[in-house]
């Protein structure tokens, strides 16, 4: 796949993460260390339940794979967050954040998620519905100081260089709103 990729000149960057097979985190060593484009990590929420630290198993990953975390983005995907109930999630998503080192020294992060339901079952055909969404009542629970920030543009094109990412207040100062 990276070979037809740069055969068209495509700048491709492998996506691995915490459990795939040596073979696997083999073939994105060799990618990388050909390519020079650094990689992606995708995190997901089991990657925080498994024993050990995750911080280890990051840097470990790291050092197979010969890149520095500011050559690396990570994702953290969440997955469905879908309920039958159209209750929230009962996902503490900040204490994932926090849990990820040296959030600041890495090449980009992306929180990723999806709310979509299963199915359509029960929305009536060829009519407008309203599904609920709770990625999206997630993603705006999330305190971001000057959300608007993230969206500036410069000279009316999206500038390269990346904000700063917002200070993510413990759980105690949100309960009493700080």
């Amino acid at each position: 796949l990276f070979n037809r990729a740069r055969l068209v000149t495509l700048k491709a960057v492998p996506v691995t993460g915490l459990i795939r097979t040596d073979a696997y985190q083999e073939a994105c060593q060799e990618i990388v260390g050909v390519d020079k484009r650094g990689v992606c990590i995708r995190l997901q929420k089991d990657d925080f339940e498994e024993s050990g630290s995750l911080e280890s198993a990051i840097t470990k990953l790291l050092e197979l794979l010969r890149v520095p975390p500011a050559d690396t983005d990570l994702v953290l995907d969440l997955g469905s967050l879908h309920t039958e109930n159209g209750e929230e999630p009962l996902i503490d998503v900040i204490s994932l954040v926090k849990s990820i080192p040296s959030i600041k020294k890495w090449r980009s992060f992306v929180l990723a998620a999806t709310g979509f339901p299963v199915d359509l079952i029960g929305l009536p055909p060829s009519e407008t519905s309203t599904v609920w969404r709770s990625e999206w009542t997630l993603w705006r629970s999330i305190p971001v100081p000057g959300r608007g920030y993230w969206a500036k543009m410069s000279a009316g094109r999206p500038t390269r260089k990346s904000p700063p990412l917002p200070s993510l207040p413990d759980r105690e100062d949100q309960q009493q709103g700080n």
